[in-house]
């Protein structure tokens, strides 16, 4: 028999910055169970939703920022073998990294990023959240909404910036993620 030991609550961020709560506490095992499976089917099979951006990136050495998407769409049409044999390569390697736990992954490549990224996001994002009329809040809500790459890198720019004060707290939660993950290892099947 495996234990595990979850938060009471989390807090699940959006990409606009939009916090819901949820009261883990609450929920029965069957629950928690559902969603520990959902979840590694989840993280597995989003490594593979870039597989189209990846492959053309491979067989042409162009980005997304080089190239629009529907051109990128039209080869991926042509190339139909290209993007799954990508997809199922990503999706290896995600289930791979799990497997020997490392959890630094981003969801459009599936390769490894910083894990505290993830965390620094968040915490930016409570930042902007709190104080509506600060600065900083100010210059990331000027970036359109649309451009939620320009915003993520906003936000990772200022983390940057203000590392001294935002990484030992994402670094906390990165710790209670990993301990999380570590329990949630334990769990009888």
């Amino acid at each position: 028999m495996n234990t595990f030991t979850i938060a009471p609550t989390y807090a699940i961020e959006n990409r606009t910055g939009s916090v819901v709560t949820l009261d883990t506490a609450a929920m029965s095992a069957d629950t928690i169970s559902y969603l520990l499976d959902y979840g590694i089917r989840q993280a597995v099979n989003d490594a593979g939703a870039s597989a189209l951006a990846v492959a053309y990136e491979e067989a042409t050495g162009l980005s997304g920022k080089d190239v629009d998407t529907a051109t990128r769409k039209a080869w991926g049409q042509d190339n139909p073998d290209a993007v799954d044999e990508t997809r199922e390569a990503l999706r290896i390697e995600r289930a791979e990294n799990l497997a020997v736990n490392i959890i630094g992954t981003t969801r459009t490549t599936g390769r490894h990023a910083d894990p505290l990224d993830i965390h620094r996001l968040a915490i930016v994002a409570d930042l902007i959240k709190a104080k509506p009329a600060s600065p900083l809040a100010k210059e990331y809500n000027a970036i359109p909404a649309k451009d939620q790459a320009a915003r993520k890198e906003y936000r990772l720019a200022w983390a940057a910036a203000q590392a001294e004060a935002v990484d030992p707290i994402a670094q906390e939660r990165l710790d209670n993620a990993n301990a999380l993950a570590a329990s949630l290892a334990t769990l009888e099947a």
